[in-house]
């Protein structure tokens, strides 16, 4: 009886220690406050009018700024498709131009030169995006907005 019961013990011990193994994350699953979503958007990157909203939020925007804000974003996302566009062409011309027999190679610094000249277009217009941005922005909401995004702005980590 007493086998038994010992027997018992150490199975049922046993048992209970793996499961208490197999159920803590290891360092391969990712850090412990990942969490996927059902949404392909990545989680630091919220869609353009959750940006919108969360600073009407968190600086009580007047209407008059959210308006002059939404035109402001959409102006601004139509030059960046545009701008998105161009180099989506730059870099398959790229691509075909060094996939040929007999490569260019007065072309092909054109078009590096096209492709970098795209990229700088789109860091000045983000630039000049920001500063309108600002601009709609009294000073103290300005203020505000600085310290909330470097409370919350994700860190990256790599």
């Amino acid at each position: 009886m007493n086998k038994r019961i010992l027997l018992t013990t150490l199975l049922g011990g046993t048992l209970l220690a793996g499961a208490t193994v197999l159920a803590q994350p290891s360092a391969s699953d990712g850090p412990a406050e990942f969490k996927p979503t059902r949404f392909k958007q990545a989680p630091h990157r919220p869609h353009p009018r959750m940006r919108l909203m969360r600073m009407a939020w968190v600086l009580d925007l007047s209407p008059e700024q959210k308006e002059q804000m939404r035109q402001l974003l959409q102006e601004q996302r139509d030059q960046f498709r545009q701008l998105r566009q161009q180099q989506r062409e730059t870099r398959l011309a790229i691509m075909a131009l060094q996939k040929s027999d007999r490569a260019d190679e007065k072309a092909l610094n054109a078009l590096l030169d096209q492709a970098t000249e795209l990229y700088r277009q789109k860091l000045e217009l983000r630039m000049h995006a920001r500063e309108a941005l600002e601009a709609i922005l009294t000073e103290d909401q300005r203020e505000q907005w600085q310290q909330w995004q470097l409370q919350h702005r994700p860190r990256r980590q790599g």
